[in-house]
């Protein structure tokens, strides 16, 4: 067998204690298509900028036809023949297609019209010659993410890193436009604007009458809606959903008076000899309670109680409401903070990953906020 173009030696990345690439091994050959699979948060990303040299690895090596290249930096490694894409891609937009394209000849010093003749074959070859002199910036989101595999790809190149490819079956955007609904697309969309001007309805349900009609108009039939849906929005409906199954729980527990009885047996928990240090027991009470209720529950059913018992103490309700604060690092790994879902899924990473990780950095913030707010006076030793 022929020596393998890239070879990588147990190779690992850690970031303090999280093991983001643990020893991997592995070797491709010229003409060998290999696919790295696993789950949001396996550590893909991480072990790709291992091998392009965005990251240096903690231990193990990379080597590049024979060669060791865990000293160069990316722009050497490509020079070498590795080419890669991102999972967001990033063309230049003010540049056209064929232009970005292009740019992958010149690492090899290419005279401008053998350059161009080759971007050209290249994008003839994939279906975007007709794109050519498109700014990249006015392309479709599949679009880009083809012209970002080609550049990659390019004759320069002898070695390509593809991540996170586009799905095949929705590589071509056109399926999904209505140019003979321009029209009524923008009737509907003028009427939206008004209705939101004059303030017919409040904007949350203008936006959901104009998509519901949008998609009415053109999407009539389920089996469209749903393929549309589930390409743009797959991420946000799950999401969306578990937010109105927080929502859900967080009502039943205000409304059902349990937050109040909960807040009341923990007042009756705490010992008498603790009262003179209630603010922070409530520190320490607002990291479970703003991780498993909801702010609104904890600073307005709970809150109240504590610092009404904090005034038999001489402690101020200023200084509860300080005390109640220290949670707040903990608080943003709570399955009822729909931003931190956002994030993360931005990311790439599993829920479950981010709050393992996070949670002892959240627990040591929240530690420090406590020791800063009793050294500054802003929260009282004792009342």
């Amino acid at each position: 067998m022929s020596q393998a173009m890239l070879q990588v030696k147990t190779a690992s990345k850690h970031f303090l204690g999280l093991k983001a690439v643990d020893e991997v091994s592995l070797s491709v050959h010229p003409g060998e298509i290999v696919s790295i699979i696993g789950p949001n948060g396996a550590g893909k990303t991480t072990f790709f900028n291992l091998l392009t040299g965005q990251l240096a690895p903690t231990s193990g090596e990379v080597l590049f036809e024979g060669q060791p290249i865990n000293h160069l930096p990316p722009h050497a490694r490509a020079r070498l023949g590795m080419g890669r894409t991102f999972q967001i891609s990033k063309p230049l937009i003010a540049l056209t297609a064929l232009e970005n394209v292009m740019i992958g000849a010149f690492l090899r010093d290419a005279p401008l019209t053998v350059a161009r003749d080759k971007a050209m074959v290249v994008l003839e070859k994939v279906g975007l010659a007709r794109l050519a002199m498109r700014r990249a910036g006015d392309l479709t989101l599949s679009e880009r993410r083809r012209l970002a595999s080609v550049g990659a790809s390019s004759t320069a190149n002898t070695q390509v890193l593809l991540e996170e490819l586009a799905n095949p079956d929705i590589s071509d955007d056109t399926l999904h436009r209505r140019p003979d609904r321009l029209i009524v697309n923008a009737v509907l969309t003028v009427a939206l604007l008004a209705a939101l001007i004059a303030a017919v309805l409040p904007l949350p349900v203008l936006f959901m009458i104009g998509f519901a009609v949008a998609m009415l108009l053109n999407y009539p039939t389920i089996d469209e809606q749903k393929a549309l849906l589930s390409r743009h929005a797959g991420n946000v409906l799950a999401v969306v959903g578990l937010i109105f199954a927080a929502g859900i729980f967080t009502g039943i527990l205000s409304g059902t008076k349990m937050v109040d009885a909960m807040a009341e047996s923990v007042i009756q928990l705490v010992p008498p000899v603790l009262g003179p240090y209630l603010a922070i027991v409530t520190g320490v009470l607002s990291i479970p309670f703003t991780f498993f209720i909801s702010n609104d529950a904890f600073y307005f059913g709970v809150l109240p109680i504590l610092a009404k018992a904090g005034q038999a103490y001489g402690i101020s309700a200023a200084e509860m409401a300080r005390a109640s604060l220290i949670g707040q690092p903990v608080h943003l790994l709570s399955p009822l903070v729909p931003s931190t879902f956002l994030l993360v899924g931005l990311v790439g990473v599993d829920f479950d990953d981010h709050q393992r990780y996070t949670l002892k950095w959240a627990l040591g913030s929240a530690a420090v906020l406590l020791l800063a707010g009793l050294v500054t006076l802003v929260i009282p030793l004792r009342g």
